[in-house]
């Protein structure tokens, strides 16, 4: 029988579904005893006592990379309750390493108390903001004797499952099916395409076949592929029994370490998973002394200044390519362009932003001609490692970015394949100058410079109709003005995305176009499933998408309160991009949604140094020195954000915040009634007056004010309500109806 939210298993009260597998239903629940959040597994039937007692010696396993058994009932299964996702698709080698040493230590520690995994996948792997939590030991084995001379874990018979989950589909076998019996031990159990062969054949297993798996995920962590792929359950068996897989493209050390992984007979694999994490541990110490990292300077535009454009795209240009090579980390555009004009020393750069390598060049255009010229230096010494000045005409400069990206390749000793890095967006060049112009304009955020972004952009469609780019342009300026609150958001929303879904019907491959349906259907729409398609498409499209991992995380998972998932993708983010304030201003606020003060506080401090007079991140400074009670501290910053910005939504807001907070009610007052009669705040007066609302306790104004700013589709709203501006209604009816208004359950 399906239990619905409000049923009580003992003291666990159901909350919602999570899922429904061959052996169970999982549901989250909370244990009114502890007050925390579990997940409980219902299956069918009574469990017996050898059952019992097996669950309790795995419930034992205490390790951060091991999901916890809580508790054991007549028919279910109560475990730790865990966000986070699936390592899914092609992962970067070093984060696949990282990743599975944390696996191989989780098993580590469970074969030590002889405990078998037996149904380790991708799906029983969660990558959270601490790390990989390992699920299910579903089909464990719990082994009776100690380990052979071999150093495996003997399981002579196989153990009776402890807790499975299935998707409903062909690739699982947690159920009998017809030609599942094989002579001997017993039954095949588990998912078929991640077996060792000797489980395949429903023969006794021991730890050398949760090595093989765990070779298998490696495989598909770094191929993006499955290993053994096959049309239907019997097929993938005899695959996984009898074929070899393609080989894989890694480090002599990491491919050697998967084909040990997944030699047929235990024999030939790996003794113990210990082995195989000081194999792992001597890899991953290969690729940091192999791997690579390079950040991309603005090129110095000589002669013209008003050609400082063409130098900003040149380099984005070769930023982007070179991020598309496999086994080179470079620093994305924000990051590195935050040193333009500032005439800093090379190796300090380098050190700020943790690399190895520093490109820099310069360029000049007169008439039809160009002029480049471009050094790679080390940062360790300062020493030039490569150089090299072009002539052309000016149309070949997509040719000097491919020429420039490969050199830079190959001074690094990466492979790279035959074809052009980098391939010419339009044929009318002219159309190419006008994006330049516009991405140019675009990145400087004031209202001079958006218009002028606009007009550039429109120039480029009209010389060029075709040319995708020039429409994502439009897309993303309209957006930006809903974000820094130029425009109503709904129209300005409609706007963006009719421009974008034309970039679309021009360039069905464009990744920016797809980040921005994702952004809209999410941040308008409030259709999470559209969201989600659009969001992993882009991501899809364009493993290396800061921008799309971003607006996943600020617009998809952490509205849907998967702050976890939320925190771990903007640290993904910021690995590549250190600098990005927008990020780590979204990170500052999950962290804070998340409820840790102290790495909520150390971000917003850092924030605050890297640019003192960024409005966002005073905002976060005066409400947190607000929320320690350090309200004249929390005012005087508030001050201080309008001598220096003005008096405007974010600005004004701060201070109301700061006031209502501190109690001065009437003070408060005086800010939301100049928020609602200044031209200048209309885009943001709702927002910013549901947050002074509610830092000064009123829970009605609080409600009606957000649910208005949820209305007008203010794209913060779903974020702040995950923060604690928001904690007073949390529980209340009516946080529930602003989230029903965003079509969540809560």
């Amino acid at each position: 029988m399906e239990l619905v939210p409000g049923d009580r298993l003992g003291p666990y009260q159901i909350i919602a579904p999570i899922g429904k597998g061959g052996m169970g239903e999982v549901y989250r629940a909370t244990d009114t005893r502890m007050g925390r959040d579990v997940a409980v597994k219902v299956v069918s039937g009574q469990f017996s006592d050898r059952f019992t007692r097996e669950v309790r010696a795995i419930a034992a396993l205490n390790h951060p990379n091991i999901c916890t058994i809580h508790d054991v009932g007549p028919n279910y299964l109560v475990m730790e309750y865990v966000v986070g996702s699936s390592v899914t698709g092609s992962l970067p080698e070093p984060r696949a390493i990282e990743l599975a040493q944390q696996i191989a230590t989780a098993l580590e520690v469970a074969h030590a108390r002889g405990i078998v995994h037996r149904d380790l996948k991708p799906g029983n792997v969660l990558v959270t903001s601490s790390g990989v939590k390992l699920l299910d030991f579903g089909l464990a084995t719990l082994s009776l004797q100690q380990s052979d001379e071999s150093g495996a874990v003997a399981a002579p018979t196989p153990a009776a499952p402890v807790e499975a989950k299935s998707s409903g589909s062909e690739d699982d076998l947690e159920t009998l099916l017809p030609g599942d019996v094989f002579t001997g031990v017993g039954v095949v159990m588990g998912t078929p395409a991640y077996m060792s062969p000797e489980q395949a054949a429903g023969v006794a297993t021991d730890a050398r076949s949760d090595i093989f798996s765990f070779g298998v995920v490696l495989y598909e962590m770094l191929a993006g592929r499955r290993a053994f792929a096959a049309d239907g359950v019997f097929a993938t068996i005899a695959a996984v029994c009898d074929a070899e897989p393609e080989p894989i493209e890694a480090s002599p050390e990491v491919a050697q370490i998967v084909t040990k992984c997944l030699r047929k007979r235990p024999a030939e694999r790996y003794r113990n998973v210990m082995e195989l994490r000081l194999a792992l541990e001597k890899a991953a110490a290969a690729l940091r002394k192999r791997t690579p990292s390079l950040a991309v300077l603005p090129f110095v535009a000589t002669g013209a200044p008003e050609h400082e454009y063409f130098g900003d795209g040149l380099a984005e240009d070769i930023i982007n390519a070179l991020s598309a090579v496999d086994g080179l980390k470079v620093i994305a555009r924000t990051s590195t362009f935050a040193f333009k004009h500032q005439g800093q020393d090379v190796r300090g750069i380098a050190r700020t932003l943790g690399v190895d390598h520093v490109l820099e060049g310069s360029v000049r255009t007169s008439d039809n001609r160009i002029r480049v010229t471009a050094h790679l230096i080390a940062a360790s010494d300062g020493t030039q490692l490569w150089s090299k000045r072009y002539d052309r005409d000016l149309t070949d400069v997509f040719e000097i970015q491919d020429e420039i990206s490969n050199a830079i390749a190959t001074e690094l000793k990466l492979s790279l394949t035959n074809r052009p890095i980098l391939k010419a967006p339009t044929v009318h060049f002219p159309a190419y100058e006008a994006v330049l112009q516009g991405r140019h304009y675009f990145f400087r955020f004031d209202p001079e410079s958006q218009s002028k972004a606009l007009a550039s952009f429109e120039k480029a469609i009209s010389i060029d109709p075709g040319y995708a780019a020039a429409h994502v342009g439009v897309a993303l300026y309209h957006w930006g003005q809903m974000v820094v609150g130029m425009a109503d958001p709904r129209e300005t929303m409609l706007r963006s995305v009719t421009a974008a879904r034309q970039a679309l019907r021009l360039d069905p491959a464009n990744s920016e176009a797809h980040h921005i349906l994702g952004c809209y259907f999410a941040a308008h729409e409030f259709d999470w499933t559209e969201a989600d398609r659009y969001f992993r498409r882009a991501i899809d499209l364009n493993p290396n998408s800061l921008d799309a991992y971003h607006c996943h995380a600020m617009y998809f998972l952490a509205p849907l309160g998967r702050m976890e998932e939320a925190l771990a993708t903007e640290d993904l983010v910021l690995a590549k991009d250190p600098l990005a304030l927008g990020t780590i201003f979204i990170r500052a606020l999950i962290l804070e949604g998340l409820g840790h003060e102290d790495a909520e506080a150390q971000t917003v401090e850092r924030l605050n140094q890297l640019d003192p007079n960024f409005v966002f991140g005073q905002l976060l400074l005066v409400r947190l020195r607000a929320r320690q009670r350090r309200f004249d501290e929390a005012i005087r910053l508030a001050d201080r954000m309008i001598a220096v910005a003005g008096r405007w939504g974010t600005t004004l807001g701060a201070l109301g915040i700061a006031q209502a907070m501190a109690g001065d009610k009437a003070g408060a007052n005086v800010v939301i009634d100049e928020l609602a009669s200044s031209p200048i705040c209309k885009e943001s007066c709702v927002f910013y007056t549901s947050l002074i609302m509610a830092a000064a306790g009123d829970r009605a104004a609080t409600a009606t004010w957000a649910a208005e700013s949820l209305q007008r589709r203010d794209h913060l709203v779903p974020l702040f309500l995950r923060s604690s501006s928001f904690e007073l209604i949390r529980g209340e009816e009516s946080y529930g109806n602003l989230l029903r208004m965003m079509n969540i359950s809560q």
